[in-house]
């Protein structure tokens, strides 16, 4: 799992590529641990280059929205490939964090 972070405004953006599977997940969780305690409150996940979820990826997706939400803070996903979007509508990750066809209309959204 390789996670590249860039932001625009106040919106971080995580581009990660690989698999979001056991391992993949835990470093997924820690990068975004880190940038949660920093203070970040807006994150987009651009999943372009990612072709599979398992279980824990999706935990790893949901954490981050239970520590943000409440503080008002979001989490936004964007670029998903339709294997992954399915995974992500049966599952229901999308009634708690937001799917964008893109990253520019995910950031428009939170920022």
């Amino acid at each position: 799992m390789k996670i590249e972070e860039r932001r625009e405004g106040p919106v971080v953006i995580l581009s990660i590529e690989g698999r979001l599977d056991h391992a993949g997940s835990e470093i997924f969780d820690a990068h975004v641990t880190k940038l949660i305690a920093a203070g970040e409150q807006k994150l987009v996940v651009d999943f372009h280059r990612v072709g599979f979820v398992a279980s824990m990826g999706i935990r790893a997706l949901i954490k981050p929205y239970q520590a943000l939400a409440p503080r008002g803070g979001k989490v936004a996903v964007a670029n998903l490939g339709d294997s992954v979007r399915s995974i992500f509508q049966l599952a229901g990750i999308d009634q708690a964090v937001p799917i964008y066809e893109s990253v520019d209309a995910a950031v428009a959204a939170l920022a």
